[in-house]
């Protein structure tokens, strides 16, 4: 079967019977005389209902409103979502490779159109406040559910609350909001009403698959280490254990992402990089990019084929002060939900970092194996650099130069590859020439 490339539930105005037997039961339960006190209905939300009987003088009349909603509603009938749709593809892919039950893919299913779809956010406007309680009887009745199994959908140690599918913007105590009780990332609530890839799910929101390395093991000097890490790492995945965490620090360009990608090449398993920018190259900021590796993680934790390589984590690891590196931490995250991302993650996953300068102990406590990569000693690094520099007309004495230079690392001397590559460098000259500018 071939999809449509969007969803059609999220169309201003293709109201389903589904979302207008929402819309109508949210608004006979809200404050109507509230509403209608200084103004009518909104045109968002009665667009798609049948409005022939409204006239000039009861739209702002409470118990005829009333009334044309409960008739509105008894039209909805029973439908359901239509399972061909994008949307309900998406999200029943998520279902299958999380292990959702029923009442926690229907709640996500709510969620999501209730922080994408205006319609629907709009009739919630003018409702009370909820209690935790109160979002659970009203999804009840709306999602035609047991109120305990929304209440268990919800619950703390859920999936959904425990991915970051869903969350409470104001805390889950206390009276709220209904959109502030179901907020979805602004990343998922973009892409689960579009197409996606058939074999990684949401792969441009979260995650994406890294690529293979271009070091042997041969190309590091922390060979011991990296046999360690593979050993410990192989193991979680066979033993199925939860918190085996993995981080590898040192300067830029020292080859740190090359071995975390190395050693998921090395066990045959995907490396899945958590996204450092959103869809339109914007940077994540911390508790976002924190939101993408909890949901990678829950959406890998029944598989065994893949590691986790989360890069870049200062902002995320360093405490609030400035480090004499220049790192500070941005997240509004509290230290025990990082801690407890530490210690429950399924998937094996590395931590890549420029320092641990700034890092709160607690946090290092949480790492089984920290590894620190410095510049190649000279052996490595002229075998790299002999290996960059294959297929580009490059003077021995000027490799030479590059490989004894402490501060140029193999990520250097990579780029002056691609730099002499793509503009077509064709003699030693031009060579050295790009170079010198490059590393200068």
């Amino acid at each position: 079967m071939i999809y449509p490339a969007q969803s059609e539930y999220i169309r201003y105005y293709n109201k389903t019977a589904l979302v207008r037997r929402w819309i109508a039961t949210i608004l006979l339960k809200s404050n109507l005389e509230s509403q209608l006190m200084f103004s009518r209905l909104d045109p968002v939300i009665t667009c798609g209902f049948d409005t022939s009987s409204f006239t000039q003088d009861n739209q702002e009349d409470v118990a005829f409103i009333r009334s044309w909603l409960e008739s509105e509603l008894q039209r909805c009938g029973n439908d359901d979502f239509d399972e061909s749709d994008v949307f309900a593809v998406n999200t029943r892919r998520l279902q299958k490779s999380m292990g959702l039950n029923k009442a926690e893919l229907a709640v996500l299913r709510f969620a999501c159109l209730l922080n994408s779809y205006k319609p629907l956010e709009a009739a919630t406007e003018n409702t009370n406040s909820f209690t935790e309680a109160d979002v659970c009887d009203l999804l009840a009745d709306l999602l035609r559910l047991p109120f305990g199994l929304v209440y268990s959908a919800l619950r703390p140690s859920g999936l959904l609350r425990q991915s970051g599918l869903i969350a409470a913007a104001g805390g889950w105590s206390g009276t709220h909001h209904l959109t502030r009780w179901l907020t979805v990332p602004d990343m998922l609530a973009r892409e689960i009403f579009r197409e996606q890839d058939k074999d990684n799910l949401l792969i441009n929101a979260f995650y994406t698959t890294g690529p293979k390395s271009k070091l042997t093991q041969h190309d590091f000097p922390q060979r011991s280490q990296l046999g360690l890490i593979k050993d410990y790492v192989r193991a979680s995945i066979r033993d199925k254990a939860a918190g085996a965490n993995v981080l590898i620090w040192g300067p830029p360009g020292t080859g740190k992402t090359e071995m975390a990608r190395h050693v998921a090449q090395a066990l045959r398993k995907k490396c899945m990089e958590i996204n450092s920018v959103d869809a339109d190259g914007r940077p994540l900021k911390a508790n976002h990019r924190l939101d993408c590796y909890r949901f990678g993680q829950a959406i890998l934790a029944r598989g065994s084929n893949a590691i986790v390589v989360f890069d870049e984590v200062e902002d995320i690891l360093c405490d609030g002060s400035y480090t004499r590196f220049g790192f500070k931490g941005e997240g509004t995250f509290t230290k025990g939900l990082l801690n407890k991302v530490l210690e429950t993650n399924a998937t094996p996953s590395i931590w890549i970092t420029n320092t641990v300068d700034g890092v709160d102990p607690a946090y290092l406590r949480r790492f089984d194996l920290v590894v620190n990569l410095d510049t190649p000693v000279r052996l490595i690094k002229r075998k790299i650099a002999w290996r960059a520099f294959k297929d580009v007309p490059m003077k021995k004495g000027m490799i030479d130069r590059m490989v004894n230079h402490r501060g140029i690392t193999p990520a250097h001397m990579t780029k002056v590859t691609r730099i002499c590559e793509r503009i077509g460098v064709e003699t030693p000259e031009q060579a050295a020439l790009v170079a010198r500018q490059v590393l200068n």
